[in-house]
């Protein structure tokens, strides 16, 4: 009788450490390898400093900004012929081509800018839109967004051809908003439009 009370009791010892260790190797991976998880299931890639991405249906018919350093790309949300949706910690980025029907709707952005907010980002205000103007001399709008939590920017370019337009939304929690303004305002005014300086 003693000899199998001797044996079960190293057993059961040898089981309390088995599940120690899987509930450490568990935890181990939650905190450590949780970035590395959470980067390979959202399938975000890394976006080099200064690289330019461009966004349209074509070399004529497009546009291009220069980002700064520590964006991904959210792959699965992203076309480059339609929009790129990106991010830095906390901080959401989108970049979107806009297709015109005919030349007239230019002097309609702001309000359709306003109604696509409506509709993508309920709740959100969008302020009264403040001229800009890019590097290259390119002119847009520029404007606030913000609902109880978040807040950030939104500015929209009509194209030289007056074709299309290239509309880019930064937003972010409320309190990083004004510490992330002028890396936003940097990347909105490195627009260019290549088709423009061929």
């Amino acid at each position: 009788m003693s000899s199998r009370a001797d044996n079960a009791a190293p057993r059961s010892g040898r089981t309390r450490l088995f599940v120690l260790a899987v509930v450490l190797a568990v935890m181990t991976l939650l905190t450590a390898g949780w970035p590395l998880l959470n980067m390979a299931v959202s399938d975000n890639r890394g976006v080099a400093a200064d690289s330019k991405l461009t966004v349209g249906t074509s070399s004529r018919s497009s546009g291009t900004v220069t980002m700064g350093p520590g964006w991904s790309m959210e792959s699965a949300q992203s076309d480059p012929e339609d929009s790129y949706s990106l991010q830095r910690g906390s901080v959401q980025m989108s970049l979107d081509y806009i297709n015109l029907i005919n030349m007239a709707q230019t002097t309609d952005l702001w309000s359709g800018l306003r109604r696509l907010v409506s509709l993508e980002h309920r709740g959100f205000t969008l302020s009264e839109p403040a001229p800009i103007t890019s590097v290259d001399g390119y002119e847009g709008l520029l404007g606030l967004l913000a609902d109880k939590s978040m807040a950030g920017t939104a500015a929209i370019f009509p194209s030289p051809s007056r074709r299309y337009a290239i509309e880019i939304i930064v937003l972010s929690p409320r309190q990083e908003a004004a510490s992330v303004v002028p890396a936003v305002i940097r990347t909105i005014r490195s627009l260019q439009f290549p088709q423009a300086a061929s």
